[in-house]
């Protein structure tokens, strides 16, 4: 009897263990966009690609899935823009693939303040960082020493 609830401890411990570090995450294709901006007869290109997290946990284990996943299914020809950047949602009831439940210009201003969790960018071909996000803003870990800018409310 002993060995039968060690066993199925066990595998219930496995199992748990599995499923806590199984993200899904998948694209959120209505906010992406491609921007050309012409300077000095010098064009530059920016492309965002925006996903978006199902059952989001801020974990190390998700830190590490999203490294592997962003090395992965980033753009083939990311290196061909000025900028490049993966932008991560959390899903949301507002925030969500669910067809006509949600309106971009909503997805646009909540979401971004609300429920972005990580971004990505590349610039020039190069990666620059994958930044935290809370509340719009970018965390700063105490061994930071970067300086943030933002902008100054009225």
């Amino acid at each position: 009897m002993k060995k039968l609830i060690l066993l199925i401890s066990s595998i219930y411990f496995i199992c748990s263990c599995q499923s806590q570090s199984i993200f899904k995450i998948v694209p959120f294709k209505v906010l992406n966009y491609l921007d050309t901006t012409k300077e000095n007869n010098r064009v530059s290109i920016t492309k965002m690609d925006v996903f978006l997290i199902k059952d989001y946990r801020d974990t190390k284990n998700f830190d590490k899935y999203l490294s592997n996943y962003i090395n992965k299914h980033k753009a083939s020809d990311y290196k061909r823009y000025a900028n490049y950047l993966m932008v991560f949602y959390r899903e949301t009831e507002r925030t969500n693939l669910k067809g006509n439940s949600y309106s971009t210009d909503i997805v646009k201003k909540y979401s971004r303040m609300e429920d972005m969790v990580r971004g990505a960018i590349w610039v020039n071909g190069k990666l620059i960082g994958i930044e935290k996000f809370e509340d719009g803003q970018p965390v700063l870990d105490d061994s930071d020493t970067s300086v943030t800018i933002r902008d100054i409310k009225d």
